[in-house]
C-alpha cells in the first residue's frame, strides 16, 4: 500500500512574518523600539521644563516657586498619558490605528502651537496655561 502524502509547510501563503523572524521578536522589537520613542521623548522634555519652561512660562518672582510650576506642567502630562491611550486606542480599534496615529500627531503639533506664543511676559497670569496646555492636550 503506497500512501503518497504531501503536506504544504506551515508559513506558505502568509506574509505575516518574514522567513527566519519570528512574529514575538517582530512584537518584542516593535515594543522596545516604541518605548525607547518615548522614554526619549520623555527625558527631552522633562529636561526642557527643568531648564526653559519655569524661567519662560512663570512670574520671576519666586524661582522655588516657578520650578514646582514647571514641574506640575510635567507631571500633568505624566498623569494625563493613561487618558489619551484610552480615548486613542478605542478609536485605534475603530476607525484604524494609522488614522489614529495621524490624528494624535496633529492633535499634538496643533496644542503645541499656543504654547510657544502665550509666555509670562505676553500673557501675564495667562503664560502657565501656554505650558500647562499643550501638555494637558
Amino acid at each position: 500500500m503506497n500512501e503518497s502524502t504531501t503536506t504544504a509547510p506551515l508559513n506558505e501563503g502568509s506574509s505575516s512574518a518574514p522567513s527566519g523572524v519570528c512574529p514575538l521578536q517582530r512584537i518584542a522589537f516593535a515594543s522596545f523600539i516604541g518605548t525607547a520613542i518615548e522614554f526619549y521623548d520623555f527625558y527631552i522634555y522633562g529636561l526642557a521644563v527643568a531648564m526653559v519652561v519655569g524661567p519662560l512660562f512663570f512670574p520671576h518672582n519666586n524661582p522655588a516657586v516657578q520650578t514646582l510650576n514647571a514641574f506640575l506642567t510635567f507631571g500633568l502630562a505624566f498623569l494625563a498619558r493613561p487618558f489619551g491611550s484610552l480615548l486613542f486606542g478605542h478609536f485605534g480599534d475603530r476607525i484604524g490605528r494609522k488614522a489614529t496615529l495621524v490624528a494624535s500627531l496633529l492633535v499634538m503639533g496643533i496644542s503645541t502651537t499656543p504654547g510657544r506664543h502665550v509666555t509670562h511676559l505676553r500673557g501675564g497670569r495667562l503664560g502657565g496655561a501656554g505650558a500647562s496646555l499643550p501638555a494637558a492636550i
